[in-house]
């Protein structure tokens, strides 16, 4: 994993999934964005409260000045149901 972070410049934060490919095919699947190709993949990411199964998908190329009032928003509703 080490190497393949470095390949693709990894940032603080990333979390990167290995395990057997049966195992992170069916973690992916659960997200929407299976491929048989999986360098194929989206630029996609989950936002997620897990607590009260509240999800949201958006774009990780977007700007901080959008994908910050979507988190905001999934925290406000936490705190307020």
């Amino acid at each position: 994993m080490k190497k393949y972070a470095e390949r693709y410049n990894a940032k603080p934060g990333w979390t990167l999934l290995t395990g057997p490919k049966g195992d992170v095919d069916a973690v992916i699947k659960r997200f929407g964005e299976f491929k048989e190709d999986f360098e194929d993949h989206s630029m996609i990411f989950v936002l997620g409260d897990v607590k009260n199964a509240r999800w949201s998908k958006i774009r990780g190329d977007l700007p901080p000045d959008v994908v910050y009032p979507r988190i905001l928003d999934l925290v406000h509703r936490r705190d307020h149901p």
